[in-house]
Protein backbone atom coordinates (compact mmCIF):
# COMPACT_ATOMS: atom_id res chain seq x y z
CA UNK A 1 0.00 0.00 0.00
CA UNK A 2 2.86 2.52 0.85
CA UNK A 3 4.83 1.62 -2.50
CA UNK A 4 1.38 2.42 -4.18
CA UNK A 5 0.73 5.91 -2.35
CA UNK A 6 4.04 6.34 -3.24
CA UNK A 7 4.06 5.79 -6.60
CA UNK A 8 1.09 7.34 -6.93
CA UNK A 9 1.96 10.73 -5.16
CA UNK A 10 5.22 10.26 -7.39
CA UNK A 11 3.30 10.19 -10.77
CA UNK A 12 1.05 13.29 -9.69
CA UNK A 13 4.26 15.75 -8.79
CA UNK A 14 5.69 14.05 -12.10
CA UNK A 15 2.47 14.84 -13.99
CA UNK A 16 2.34 18.50 -12.49
CA UNK A 17 5.84 19.16 -13.31
CA UNK A 18 5.79 18.03 -16.45
CA UNK A 19 2.83 19.79 -17.33
CA UNK A 20 4.71 23.60 -16.18
CA UNK A 21 7.52 22.64 -18.08
CA UNK A 22 5.07 21.72 -21.36
CA UNK A 23 3.24 24.83 -20.83
CA UNK A 24 6.25 27.55 -19.73
CA UNK A 25 7.79 26.20 -23.51
CA UNK A 26 4.27 26.68 -25.24
CA UNK A 27 4.47 30.64 -23.32
CA UNK A 28 7.84 30.90 -24.39
CA UNK A 29 7.28 29.54 -28.32
CA UNK A 30 4.10 31.84 -27.90
CA UNK A 31 5.89 35.00 -27.54
CA UNK A 32 7.93 34.52 -30.10
CA UNK A 33 4.80 33.82 -32.18
CA UNK A 34 2.71 36.75 -31.37
CA UNK A 35 5.38 39.33 -29.96
CA UNK A 36 3.88 42.48 -32.00
CA UNK A 37 6.41 43.31 -33.88
CA UNK A 38 7.86 39.58 -34.74
CA UNK A 39 11.48 39.36 -36.04
CA UNK A 40 11.61 43.44 -36.23
CA UNK A 41 12.80 43.65 -32.43
CA UNK A 42 15.84 40.95 -33.51
CA UNK A 43 17.18 43.39 -36.22
CA UNK A 44 16.84 46.58 -35.13
CA UNK A 45 19.81 48.74 -33.00
CA UNK A 46 17.65 49.88 -30.21
CA UNK A 47 14.17 48.86 -29.59
CA UNK A 48 11.73 51.42 -27.33
CA UNK A 49 8.89 49.83 -25.16
CA UNK A 50 6.03 51.72 -24.14
CA UNK A 51 3.86 50.67 -21.39
CA UNK A 52 0.59 52.09 -20.18
CA UNK A 53 -3.38 52.58 -20.57
CA UNK A 54 -5.38 53.58 -23.38
CA UNK A 55 -3.49 56.86 -24.36
CA UNK A 56 -0.48 54.31 -24.95
CA UNK A 57 -2.32 51.83 -27.08
CA UNK A 58 -3.82 55.10 -29.03
CA UNK A 59 -7.70 54.66 -28.43
CA UNK A 60 -9.02 57.71 -30.39
CA UNK A 61 -6.05 57.36 -33.30
CA UNK A 62 -6.55 55.44 -36.43
CA UNK A 63 -4.35 52.54 -37.53
CA UNK A 64 -0.82 53.10 -36.41
CA UNK A 65 -1.83 57.09 -35.15
CA UNK A 66 -0.53 55.83 -31.62
CA UNK A 67 2.32 57.61 -30.22
CA UNK A 68 4.68 54.72 -30.12
CA UNK A 69 4.26 54.18 -33.43
CA UNK A 70 4.55 57.87 -34.61
CA UNK A 71 7.44 58.27 -32.35
CA UNK A 72 9.29 55.27 -34.38
CA UNK A 73 8.37 56.55 -37.54
CA UNK A 74 10.02 59.88 -36.12
CA UNK A 75 12.89 57.93 -35.16
CA UNK A 76 13.62 56.02 -38.53
CA UNK A 77 13.16 59.59 -39.93
CA UNK A 78 15.28 61.83 -38.15
CA UNK A 79 18.44 60.07 -37.13
CA UNK A 80 20.11 58.38 -40.29
CA UNK A 81 22.18 54.67 -39.79
CA UNK A 82 19.79 53.23 -36.98
CA UNK A 83 17.02 51.06 -36.91
CA UNK A 84 14.21 52.03 -34.24
CA UNK A 85 11.20 49.79 -33.57
CA UNK A 86 8.83 51.14 -30.61
CA UNK A 87 6.84 48.02 -28.81
CA UNK A 88 3.29 49.37 -27.86
CA UNK A 89 2.02 47.43 -24.33
CA UNK A 90 -0.42 49.78 -23.72
CA UNK A 91 -3.73 48.06 -22.10
CA UNK A 92 -6.95 50.46 -22.45
CA UNK A 93 -8.17 50.27 -18.92
CA UNK A 94 -4.92 49.16 -17.25
CA UNK A 95 -3.85 50.50 -14.06
CA UNK A 96 -0.62 50.75 -12.13
CA UNK A 97 -0.83 47.61 -10.70
CA UNK A 98 -1.85 45.71 -13.54
CA UNK A 99 0.97 47.81 -15.48
CA UNK A 100 4.04 46.13 -13.02
CA UNK A 101 2.21 42.81 -12.41
CA UNK A 102 3.23 42.11 -16.73
CA UNK A 103 5.72 44.63 -16.57
CA UNK A 104 8.62 41.30 -16.04
CA UNK A 105 7.24 39.13 -18.31
CA UNK A 106 7.39 42.65 -21.05
CA UNK A 107 10.67 43.26 -20.19
CA UNK A 108 12.07 39.78 -20.67
CA UNK A 109 10.12 39.39 -23.82
CA UNK A 110 11.19 42.86 -25.64
CA UNK A 111 14.56 43.17 -23.63
CA UNK A 112 14.13 46.43 -24.68
CA UNK A 113 16.68 49.44 -24.49
CA UNK A 114 14.19 52.42 -23.16
CA UNK A 115 11.06 52.14 -21.07
CA UNK A 116 8.51 54.80 -22.11
CA UNK A 117 6.15 54.75 -19.51
CA UNK A 118 2.51 56.66 -18.80
CA UNK A 119 0.14 55.26 -16.59
CA UNK A 120 -2.13 56.27 -13.55
CA UNK A 121 -5.32 57.32 -15.29
CA UNK A 122 -6.86 54.35 -14.62
CA UNK A 123 -5.44 54.19 -10.77
CA UNK A 124 -8.87 56.44 -10.19
CA UNK A 125 -12.14 54.03 -11.10
CA UNK A 126 -9.73 50.71 -12.02
CA UNK A 127 -8.95 49.01 -8.16
CA UNK A 128 -7.51 45.83 -9.11
CA UNK A 129 -4.32 45.66 -6.82
CA UNK A 130 -5.36 48.22 -4.56
CA UNK A 131 -5.75 45.73 -1.64
CA UNK A 132 -2.30 44.51 -1.84
CA UNK A 133 -1.09 47.36 -2.22
CA UNK A 134 -2.69 48.64 1.15
CA UNK A 135 -1.79 45.35 2.70
CA UNK A 136 1.87 45.49 2.18
CA UNK A 137 3.78 42.18 1.85
CA UNK A 138 1.33 39.79 3.93
CA UNK A 139 1.80 36.28 3.70
CA UNK A 140 -1.32 35.83 2.18
CA UNK A 141 -1.26 38.20 -0.45
CA UNK A 142 2.50 37.11 -1.24
CA UNK A 143 1.28 33.80 -1.94
CA UNK A 144 -1.62 34.54 -3.95
CA UNK A 145 1.17 36.61 -6.27
CA UNK A 146 3.22 33.25 -6.44
CA UNK A 147 0.75 31.20 -7.43
CA UNK A 148 -0.40 33.57 -10.00
CA UNK A 149 3.97 32.90 -11.50
CA UNK A 150 2.64 28.93 -11.86
CA UNK A 151 1.41 28.45 -15.11
CA UNK A 152 -1.07 25.27 -14.16
CA UNK A 153 -2.58 28.13 -11.88
CA UNK A 154 -3.21 30.51 -14.39
CA UNK A 155 -4.72 27.68 -16.93
CA UNK A 156 -6.99 26.71 -13.88
CA UNK A 157 -8.14 30.33 -13.54
CA UNK A 158 -8.28 30.50 -17.65
CA UNK A 159 -11.08 27.60 -17.77
CA UNK A 160 -12.55 28.65 -15.10
CA UNK A 161 -13.34 31.88 -17.03
CA UNK A 162 -13.74 30.71 -20.45
CA UNK A 163 -15.14 26.98 -19.75
CA UNK A 164 -19.04 28.72 -19.63
CA UNK A 165 -18.04 30.62 -22.84
CA UNK A 166 -16.81 27.38 -24.62
CA UNK A 167 -20.03 26.01 -23.95
CA UNK A 168 -21.92 28.68 -25.10
CA UNK A 169 -19.84 28.87 -27.84
CA UNK A 170 -20.05 25.60 -29.46
CA UNK A 171 -23.59 25.53 -29.30
CA UNK A 172 -24.33 28.69 -31.05
CA UNK A 173 -21.95 27.25 -33.64
CA UNK A 174 -23.84 24.28 -34.26
CA UNK A 175 -26.68 26.72 -34.70
CA UNK A 176 -24.84 28.77 -36.83
CA UNK A 177 -24.02 25.99 -39.41
CA UNK A 178 -27.91 25.56 -40.16
CA UNK A 179 -27.88 28.89 -42.31
CA UNK A 180 -29.89 31.22 -40.28
CA UNK A 181 -28.42 34.86 -40.34
CA UNK A 182 -29.57 35.12 -36.54
CA UNK A 183 -27.36 32.56 -35.04
CA UNK A 184 -24.74 34.02 -37.22
CA UNK A 185 -25.11 37.01 -35.64
CA UNK A 186 -24.97 35.78 -32.11
CA UNK A 187 -21.93 33.39 -32.72
CA UNK A 188 -20.04 36.84 -34.07
CA UNK A 189 -21.51 38.78 -31.06
CA UNK A 190 -19.90 36.38 -28.60
CA UNK A 191 -16.49 36.42 -30.42
CA UNK A 192 -16.57 40.18 -29.66
CA UNK A 193 -17.28 39.63 -25.68
CA UNK A 194 -14.11 36.99 -26.29
CA UNK A 195 -11.89 40.05 -27.57
CA UNK A 196 -11.53 37.96 -31.11
CA UNK A 197 -12.59 40.51 -33.41
CA UNK A 198 -11.60 39.17 -36.57
CA UNK A 199 -13.14 35.88 -35.72
CA UNK A 200 -16.27 38.51 -35.10
CA UNK A 201 -16.08 40.24 -37.94
CA UNK A 202 -15.65 36.43 -40.23
CA UNK A 203 -19.37 35.47 -38.51
CA UNK A 204 -20.68 38.79 -39.21
CA UNK A 205 -20.18 38.86 -42.79
CA UNK A 206 -21.06 35.43 -43.51
CA UNK A 207 -24.46 36.22 -41.51
CA UNK A 208 -24.86 38.95 -44.38
CA UNK A 209 -24.22 36.34 -46.77
CA UNK A 210 -27.08 34.18 -45.85
CA UNK A 211 -29.64 37.16 -45.24
CA UNK A 212 -28.36 41.11 -46.60
CA UNK A 213 -31.75 42.62 -44.64
CA UNK A 214 -30.71 41.43 -41.05
CA UNK A 215 -29.74 43.95 -39.66
CA UNK A 216 -28.26 42.39 -36.13
CA UNK A 217 -25.10 41.21 -38.65
CA UNK A 218 -24.45 45.23 -39.48
CA UNK A 219 -25.05 46.19 -36.12
CA UNK A 220 -22.38 43.71 -34.73
CA UNK A 221 -20.13 44.84 -37.79
CA UNK A 222 -20.33 48.32 -36.88
CA UNK A 223 -19.34 48.16 -33.09
CA UNK A 224 -16.12 45.74 -34.40
CA UNK A 225 -15.34 48.19 -36.60
CA UNK A 226 -15.90 50.88 -34.08
CA UNK A 227 -13.60 49.08 -31.07
CA UNK A 228 -10.79 48.38 -33.74
CA UNK A 229 -11.08 52.30 -34.48
CA UNK A 230 -12.21 52.14 -38.14
CA UNK A 231 -14.87 54.84 -37.82
CA UNK A 232 -15.96 55.02 -41.22
CA UNK A 233 -16.67 51.88 -42.07
CA UNK A 234 -18.37 51.21 -38.52
CA UNK A 235 -20.39 54.15 -39.52
CA UNK A 236 -21.08 52.42 -43.43
CA UNK A 237 -22.15 49.43 -41.48
CA UNK A 238 -24.35 51.14 -38.51
CA UNK A 239 -26.41 53.04 -41.67
CA UNK A 240 -27.08 49.79 -43.68
CA UNK A 241 -28.64 48.22 -40.30
CA UNK A 242 -30.61 51.26 -40.08
CA UNK A 243 -31.90 50.56 -43.87
CA UNK A 244 -32.09 47.17 -43.20
CA UNK A 245 -34.20 47.99 -39.97
CA UNK A 246 -35.82 51.79 -40.37
CA UNK A 247 -37.58 51.74 -37.00
CA UNK A 248 -34.67 50.81 -34.60
CA UNK A 249 -34.06 53.90 -32.70
CA UNK A 250 -30.94 52.99 -31.24
CA UNK A 251 -29.12 52.30 -34.60
CA UNK A 252 -29.62 55.87 -34.81
CA UNK A 253 -27.97 56.64 -31.66
CA UNK A 254 -25.04 54.57 -32.37
CA UNK A 255 -24.21 56.23 -35.93
CA UNK A 256 -24.37 59.73 -33.92
CA UNK A 257 -21.76 58.39 -31.31
CA UNK A 258 -19.63 57.15 -33.96
CA UNK A 259 -19.85 60.91 -35.60
CA UNK A 260 -19.43 62.36 -32.25
CA UNK A 261 -15.78 60.23 -31.67
CA UNK A 262 -14.77 61.90 -35.18
CA UNK A 263 -15.71 65.36 -33.93
CA UNK A 264 -18.61 65.58 -36.64
CA UNK A 265 -20.80 67.33 -33.81
CA UNK A 266 -23.28 68.36 -36.41
CA UNK A 267 -23.39 65.10 -38.38
CA UNK A 268 -24.01 63.56 -34.55
CA UNK A 269 -26.47 65.98 -33.90
CA UNK A 270 -28.43 65.12 -37.29
CA UNK A 271 -28.74 61.52 -36.70
CA UNK A 272 -29.68 61.72 -33.10
CA UNK A 273 -32.43 63.84 -33.86
CA UNK A 274 -33.14 61.05 -36.84
CA UNK A 275 -33.66 58.80 -34.09
CA UNK A 276 -36.07 60.73 -31.72
CA UNK A 277 -38.01 61.32 -34.88
CA UNK A 278 -38.32 57.31 -35.34
CA UNK A 279 -39.17 57.28 -31.43
CA UNK A 280 -39.60 59.81 -29.43
CA UNK A 281 -39.59 57.66 -26.57
CA UNK A 282 -36.13 56.41 -26.85
CA UNK A 283 -33.42 58.54 -24.57
CA UNK A 284 -30.24 57.22 -26.28
CA UNK A 285 -30.77 60.08 -28.50
CA UNK A 286 -31.71 62.30 -26.34
CA UNK A 287 -28.48 61.10 -24.20
CA UNK A 288 -26.71 61.49 -27.22
CA UNK A 289 -27.25 65.43 -28.16
CA UNK A 290 -26.39 66.09 -24.22
CA UNK A 291 -22.98 64.48 -24.96
CA UNK A 292 -22.27 66.51 -28.22
CA UNK A 293 -23.16 69.70 -26.08
CA UNK A 294 -20.85 68.66 -23.36
CA UNK A 295 -17.88 67.96 -25.79
CA UNK A 296 -18.52 71.19 -27.09
CA UNK A 297 -18.57 73.18 -23.21
CA UNK A 298 -22.01 74.07 -23.67
CA UNK A 299 -22.79 72.66 -19.84
CA UNK A 300 -26.32 73.99 -19.57
CA UNK A 301 -27.42 73.28 -23.51
CA UNK A 302 -26.35 69.17 -22.30
CA UNK A 303 -28.44 69.38 -19.58
CA UNK A 304 -31.08 70.33 -20.89
CA UNK A 305 -31.05 67.83 -23.52
CA UNK A 306 -29.98 64.96 -20.87
CA UNK A 307 -33.11 66.08 -18.79
CA UNK A 308 -35.21 65.53 -21.83
CA UNK A 309 -34.19 62.27 -21.71
CA UNK A 310 -34.84 61.30 -18.24
CA UNK A 311 -38.59 62.89 -18.54
CA UNK A 312 -38.41 60.16 -21.37
CA UNK A 313 -37.47 57.29 -19.58
CA UNK A 314 -36.70 58.26 -15.55
CA UNK A 315 -34.92 54.89 -15.18
CA UNK A 316 -32.01 55.34 -18.06
CA UNK A 317 -28.94 55.77 -15.95
CA UNK A 318 -26.67 57.35 -18.15
CA UNK A 319 -28.73 60.57 -18.45
CA UNK A 320 -27.90 60.89 -14.73
CA UNK A 321 -24.15 60.34 -15.67
CA UNK A 322 -24.49 62.95 -18.50
CA UNK A 323 -25.24 65.90 -15.58
CA UNK A 324 -23.63 64.73 -13.33
CA UNK A 325 -20.52 65.31 -15.32
CA UNK A 326 -21.72 68.03 -16.72
CA UNK A 327 -22.44 70.20 -13.65
CA UNK A 328 -18.36 68.57 -12.59
CA UNK A 329 -17.21 69.95 -15.58
CA UNK A 330 -18.93 73.33 -15.49
CA UNK A 331 -17.21 73.83 -11.83
CA UNK A 332 -20.27 72.25 -9.71
CA UNK A 333 -19.29 69.20 -8.35
CA UNK A 334 -21.88 69.55 -5.72
CA UNK A 335 -24.91 69.21 -7.89
CA UNK A 336 -22.93 66.58 -9.70
CA UNK A 337 -22.74 64.68 -6.74
CA UNK A 338 -26.98 64.24 -6.08
CA UNK A 339 -26.83 63.38 -9.89
CA UNK A 340 -24.02 60.66 -9.98
CA UNK A 341 -25.65 59.25 -6.97
CA UNK A 342 -29.06 58.60 -8.74
CA UNK A 343 -26.83 56.79 -11.35
CA UNK A 344 -25.47 54.30 -9.10
CA UNK A 345 -28.93 53.63 -7.78
CA UNK A 346 -30.39 52.81 -11.20
CA UNK A 347 -27.57 50.86 -12.23
CA UNK A 348 -24.72 50.09 -9.18
CA UNK A 349 -22.83 48.32 -12.68
CA UNK A 350 -21.73 51.63 -14.14
CA UNK A 351 -18.27 52.33 -13.04
CA UNK A 352 -18.66 55.79 -14.65
CA UNK A 353 -20.82 56.87 -11.41
CA UNK A 354 -18.54 55.43 -8.84
CA UNK A 355 -15.79 57.31 -10.61
CA UNK A 356 -17.41 60.44 -11.51
CA UNK A 357 -18.91 60.70 -7.80
CA UNK A 358 -14.99 60.30 -6.39
CA UNK A 359 -13.84 63.24 -8.45
CA UNK A 360 -16.87 65.14 -7.55
CA UNK A 361 -15.89 64.72 -3.94
CA UNK A 362 -11.86 65.59 -4.61
CA UNK A 363 -12.98 68.93 -6.49
CA UNK A 364 -14.96 69.57 -3.09
CA UNK A 365 -12.19 68.55 -0.88
CA UNK A 366 -15.25 67.24 0.95
CA UNK A 367 -15.13 63.56 2.59
CA UNK A 368 -18.18 60.99 1.86
CA UNK A 369 -20.91 61.18 4.33
CA UNK A 370 -21.94 57.72 6.04
CA UNK A 371 -25.11 57.68 3.72
CA UNK A 372 -22.96 57.85 0.64
CA UNK A 373 -20.74 54.81 1.79
CA UNK A 374 -24.40 53.21 2.74
CA UNK A 375 -25.15 53.59 -0.93
CA UNK A 376 -21.86 52.36 -1.82
CA UNK A 377 -22.18 49.67 0.39
CA UNK A 378 -25.14 48.37 -1.82
CA UNK A 379 -24.02 48.38 -4.71
CA UNK A 380 -21.29 46.65 -4.06
CA UNK A 381 -22.93 43.52 -3.47
CA UNK A 382 -23.45 44.09 -7.46
CA UNK A 383 -20.39 45.87 -7.88
CA UNK A 384 -16.68 44.75 -6.17
CA UNK A 385 -15.42 48.28 -7.59
CA UNK A 386 -17.92 50.18 -4.98
CA UNK A 387 -16.00 48.15 -2.01
CA UNK A 388 -12.73 50.08 -2.95
CA UNK A 389 -14.08 53.24 -3.03
CA UNK A 390 -16.03 52.47 0.36
CA UNK A 391 -13.00 51.60 1.43
CA UNK A 392 -11.33 54.91 0.44
CA UNK A 393 -13.72 56.89 1.87
CA UNK A 394 -14.00 55.15 5.37
CA UNK A 395 -10.44 55.61 5.65
CA UNK A 396 -11.02 59.34 5.23
CA UNK A 397 -8.77 59.97 2.45
CA UNK A 398 -9.27 62.05 -0.57
CA UNK A 399 -9.23 59.86 -3.66
CA UNK A 400 -6.73 62.17 -5.70
CA UNK A 401 -4.43 61.97 -2.83
CA UNK A 402 -4.69 58.03 -2.48
CA UNK A 403 -4.69 57.22 -5.83
CA UNK A 404 -1.78 59.17 -6.38
CA UNK A 405 0.48 57.48 -3.41
CA UNK A 406 -0.40 54.00 -5.06
CA UNK A 407 0.48 55.44 -8.54
CA UNK A 408 3.64 56.45 -7.10
CA UNK A 409 4.48 53.04 -5.57
CA UNK A 410 3.79 51.17 -8.08
CA UNK A 411 5.92 53.17 -10.58
CA UNK A 412 8.54 52.94 -7.91
CA UNK A 413 8.59 49.28 -8.19
CA UNK A 414 8.94 49.70 -12.08
CA UNK A 415 11.81 52.03 -11.60
CA UNK A 416 13.56 49.33 -9.76
CA UNK A 417 13.25 46.83 -12.01
CA UNK A 418 14.71 49.03 -14.73
CA UNK A 419 17.39 50.01 -12.35
CA UNK A 420 18.48 46.31 -11.51
CA UNK A 421 18.53 45.68 -15.64
CA UNK A 422 20.05 49.06 -16.37
CA UNK A 423 17.27 50.59 -18.30
CA UNK A 424 17.05 54.04 -18.70
CA UNK A 425 13.19 54.66 -18.18
CA UNK A 426 10.95 57.79 -19.32
CA UNK A 427 7.84 58.84 -17.27
CA UNK A 428 5.14 61.50 -18.75
CA UNK A 429 2.15 63.21 -17.40
CA UNK A 430 -1.16 63.21 -19.40
CA UNK A 431 -1.75 66.12 -21.86
CA UNK A 432 -5.14 66.85 -19.92
CA UNK A 433 -5.49 68.49 -16.68
CA UNK A 434 -5.14 65.65 -14.41
CA UNK A 435 -2.29 66.36 -11.91
CA UNK A 436 -3.05 63.80 -9.23
CA UNK A 437 -3.54 61.05 -11.88
CA UNK A 438 0.24 61.49 -13.43
CA UNK A 439 3.55 61.35 -11.80
CA UNK A 440 5.18 65.13 -11.90
CA UNK A 441 8.98 66.36 -12.94
CA UNK A 442 9.62 66.22 -9.02
CA UNK A 443 9.07 62.85 -8.91
CA UNK A 444 10.65 61.61 -11.61
CA UNK A 445 13.83 63.75 -11.16
CA UNK A 446 13.93 61.89 -7.48
CA UNK A 447 14.11 58.52 -8.79
CA UNK A 448 16.83 59.02 -12.02
CA UNK A 449 14.00 58.92 -14.29
CA UNK A 450 13.92 61.16 -17.63
CA UNK A 451 10.53 63.33 -17.72
CA UNK A 452 7.84 64.40 -20.88
CA UNK A 453 5.62 67.46 -19.75
CA UNK A 454 3.37 66.39 -22.24
CA UNK A 455 0.62 68.90 -20.17
CA UNK A 456 2.85 71.73 -20.34
CA UNK A 457 3.72 71.57 -24.01
CA UNK A 458 -0.56 71.32 -24.99
CA UNK A 459 -1.01 74.29 -22.59
CA UNK A 460 1.67 76.46 -24.76
CA UNK A 461 -0.33 75.46 -27.91
CA UNK A 462 -3.75 76.39 -26.48
CA UNK A 463 -1.98 79.95 -25.46
CA UNK A 464 -0.95 80.24 -29.06
CA UNK A 465 -5.05 80.12 -29.60
CA UNK A 466 -4.93 76.07 -30.87
CA UNK A 467 -7.94 74.56 -30.59
CA UNK A 468 -8.76 71.40 -28.20
CA UNK A 469 -10.99 69.56 -30.67
CA UNK A 470 -8.26 69.35 -33.32
CA UNK A 471 -6.20 67.01 -31.20
CA UNK A 472 -8.94 65.81 -29.06
CA UNK A 473 -11.81 63.10 -29.50
CA UNK A 474 -14.66 63.19 -27.67
CA UNK A 475 -13.50 61.42 -24.86
CA UNK A 476 -10.54 63.12 -24.07
CA UNK A 477 -8.17 60.82 -25.77
CA UNK A 478 -5.92 62.02 -28.50
CA UNK A 479 -6.34 61.44 -32.25
CA UNK A 480 -3.76 61.42 -34.82
CA UNK A 481 -2.54 64.99 -34.73
CA UNK A 482 -2.56 64.78 -30.43
CA UNK A 483 -0.38 61.37 -30.09
CA UNK A 484 2.06 63.32 -32.87
CA UNK A 485 2.79 65.94 -30.26
CA UNK A 486 3.39 63.24 -27.24
CA UNK A 487 5.99 61.52 -29.94
CA UNK A 488 7.87 64.91 -30.93
CA UNK A 489 7.75 65.67 -27.05
CA UNK A 490 9.64 62.02 -26.28
CA UNK A 491 11.99 62.09 -28.88
CA UNK A 492 12.67 65.69 -27.93
CA UNK A 493 13.70 64.51 -24.75
CA UNK A 494 15.45 61.38 -25.92
CA UNK A 495 17.92 63.44 -27.96
CA UNK A 496 18.42 65.65 -25.66
CA UNK A 497 19.34 63.33 -22.91
CA UNK A 498 21.90 61.98 -25.13
CA UNK A 499 20.10 58.22 -24.66
CA UNK A 500 21.30 56.39 -27.47
CA UNK A 501 24.91 56.33 -29.02
CA UNK A 502 24.32 58.49 -31.82
CA UNK A 503 28.18 60.13 -32.25
CA UNK A 504 28.32 58.60 -35.68
CA UNK A 505 25.72 60.23 -36.84
CA UNK A 506 24.69 63.91 -38.14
Amino acid sequence: MKRRLGAFVLGLVATVVLLEVALRIVGMIHFREVTARKGEVRGSDYTILCVGDSFTFGIGASAGGDYPRQLERLLNLKIRNRRFVVVNRGVGGYNTSQILNNFPAWVDEIKPDLIVVMAGGANAWNYWGYRSYKRGDSVLSSMHDQLYRIRIFKLIKLLQKRFPDAIRLLNVRIKASLGNAGYNASLGSIYTELDQYEKAIEWFKAGIQVDPNDADNYRGLGYVYKKLGDYTQSIECFKKAIKACPGDPELYAKVGMTYLRVNESEKAIHWFKKGIAVDASHSSNYYGIGCVYSWLRKHEEAIKWFKKGIRVNPDDSNNYTGIGYAYRDSGRPKKAIRWFKQGIRLNPDDISNYHGLAEAYNDTGEIASDKTIELMAEAAKRNPLAKEYIKMFENKRRIGLEARKWMESDLEKIIGICREKQMRIVLQNYPQEWEFLSPSREFAEKHGALFVDNRKAFNEMWERGERREDYFVPDGHCNDLGYSLMAKNIYDVILKANVFDLSDDD
